[in-house]
């Protein structure tokens, strides 16, 4: 189970804790009633809501609410008061966690606008931070025949590389990912790109509370690898040009309830930042004390407050995408939460034959809802090394929820202004299973250019892939284009430069077309377009 979050939001480290050497602190969950008398107003979010945040709901015409306000400064005092200290707040659950004894939480059970106290889990000390240093020499690295490298398969058995084609590779989208540790990401020559051009957002600890998140675990930069990588012939993720925040939320020295209300605080900061989506390869069921865990009743989208948080994010326009989880060859089986949400983009795994990998959840939620929602490649992923240009392999639906995470996020470039329920149904409309989805693949596997496709509205039946056929001199083609009289053929290389463009007839049969067209060496893609669709092909001359 991973996490990540970011908890700021009023630290009282001025305040005394009261501390007996013979007295364990703990975390502990505080609820409260209302948000009365708060100096804040839905009609000046700009005080709490950044210009990103407040333009994505302005985009995609969502109100501000009272869950926007922040929680009331008079109860925050009047709980740091009491000697205890303020690790978190949630603004959208209304609720506050914090370090204390026993002792004082049942003091703050007492306060007239509190509505609950839960003890959460162990309160561990921050971890000492080892600040890493570039020894990556910047040099040639052995390539592939491949652009995408070792990542060729994985995106293209979901035809991701077709929205690179068309330009969508994540552009001004913000990606927010919330796990338990990145560890290398600031000196990994695989994110080279991200920190050159100021792609790379400061991180935030929300386990430790401080800004450094590149330790811990190594888990988050696997996760990260899978989007961000950029090393052309090497390894290309699903997108490239987004922009991330990196979030860590979970604690890896052991499973606690805590980590979920850290995760809550992650996406509420992620939220007002303006991320626009969450990649959380996290899950959580069982926890270090027994009594803490989840049955199966409570997957039910409601219970936990990840699964909660995650709902509101929804609808506050940030599309979450979350691993389904690892438990299907397990006596647990069912996905965790919170993939358990209704507002949540629930990811299995599947072979490299489209075959369900063997350890990858099942659904139903326990309402009866379909989960996972799709499937993507999670067995024999390709990730990139903490260390230096080398490529490893992992297994895991943590790696099939950021393949499809970076993909959501090009279609979040393709169209800014549609809803995520219309992203979320397009993308299941296009998988494998849509006429026929179950509990063991979801709606299946997706095709994101026919997800595209259906967004723009094109009509998807007669879609027929273009062959190319390729010499020194000429291109042959194969492709069907029904229903206009002249189609507009272009070829563009990877760099976005147009080789060639013109019209060339329409054909309701397959028949070949010949062009003589010299081209230099080196990757180039096609995009034969009518009124009423697009098709593409990429070719190496």
């Amino acid at each position: 189970m991973y996490f990540m979050r970011y908890i700021i939001l009023f630290l009282f480290s001025s305040l005394p804790i009261l501390l007996h050497s013979q007295t364990e602190l703990s975390n502990f969950w505080v609820e409260l009633q209302d948000k009365h008398t708060t100096a804040y107003s839905i009609f000046h979010p700009q005080a709490f809501l950044s210009p990103r945040a407040l333009a994505r709901r302005a985009r995609l015409h969502i109100p501000i609410d009272s869950m926007d306000l922040p929680v009331n400064e008079k109860y925050l005092s009047a709980i740091a008061e009491k000697g205890v200290r303020i690790r978190h707040t949630s603004k959208w659950l209304n609720a506050v966690t914090v370090v204390t004894t026993d002792s004082l939480a049942k003091q703050l059970e007492k306060l007239d606008f509190v509505k609950k106290v839960e003890r959460v889990g162990r309160y561990h000390q921050p971890t000492e931070k080892k600040r890493n240093f570039r020894n990556v020499p910047i040099e040639p690295y052995e390539r592939t025949s491949g652009y995408y490298g070792y990542g060729s398969l994985q995106i293209s058995m979901v035809n991701g590389h077709a929205l690179h084609r068309l330009g969508y590779q994540g552009t001004g989208v913000y990606v927010g990912v919330q796990d338990g540790g990145f560890n290398r990401v600031d000196v990994m020559p695989f994110f080279d790109s991200l920190r050159v051009h100021d792609r790379l957002l400061p991180g935030k600890d929300f386990v430790d509370g401080d800004e450094y998140v590149y330790e811990s675990a190594s888990h988050g930069s696997s996760v990260l690898s899978v989007m961000a990588s950029n090393l052309p012939y090497l390894y290309v993720g699903t997108a490239p040009q987004a922009t991330y925040l990196c979030m860590k939320t979970e604690d890896v020295r052991s499973e606690s309830i805590t980590e979920e209300c850290n995760w809550v605080a992650a996406i509420e900061f992620a939220d007002s930042m303006g991320i626009d989506v969450i990649n959380s390869s996290l899950g959580y069921t069982q926890f270090s004390e027994e009594k803490m865990n989840y049955v199966y009743e409570d997957l039910n989208g409601q219970t936990s407050r990840a699964s909660r948080a995650a709902e509101i994010a929804f609808s506050k326009g940030i599309f979450v995408v979350n691993s389904a989880g690892n438990s299907g060859s397990g006596a647990w089986k069912f996905v965790g939460t919170p993939a358990d949400s209704r507002g949540v983009f629930a990811i299995g795994a599947v072979t490299a034959t489209k075959s369900r990998a063997r350890f990858s959840s099942f659904g139903p939620t326990a309402d009866g809802r379909i989960k996972p929602n799709i499937s993507a490649m999670g067995q024999q992923v390709a990730v990139a090394s903490i260390r230096g240009y080398d490529i490893g392999v992992s297994n895991g639906t943590s790696l099939s929820s950021p393949l499809i995470a970076g993909l959501v996020a090009n279609l979040k470039q393709a169209f800014p202004h549609k809803s995520n329920e219309d992203i979320r149904l397009a993308i299941e409309q296009s998988a494998s299973q849509a006429t026929d989805p179950d509990n063991v693949l979801g709606y299946g596997i997706p095709d994101f250019y026919k997800a595209y496709s259906l967004l723009k509205g094109r009509n998807n039946e007669s879609f027929q892939a273009v062959e190319v056929f390729v010499t020194r001199d000429q291109l042959e083609l194969v492709y069907i284009a029904p229903i206009e009289k002249m189609a507009t053929l272009a070829i563009y290389d990877w760099s976005g430069k147009v080789h060639l463009k013109r019209k060339i007839p329409a054909k309701k049969q397959f028949e070949r077309t010949l062009l003589e067209y010299k081209l230099p060496k080196g990757v180039y893609y096609l995009v034969l377009e009518t009124e009423k669709e697009v098709r593409q092909a990429y070719f190496v001359r």
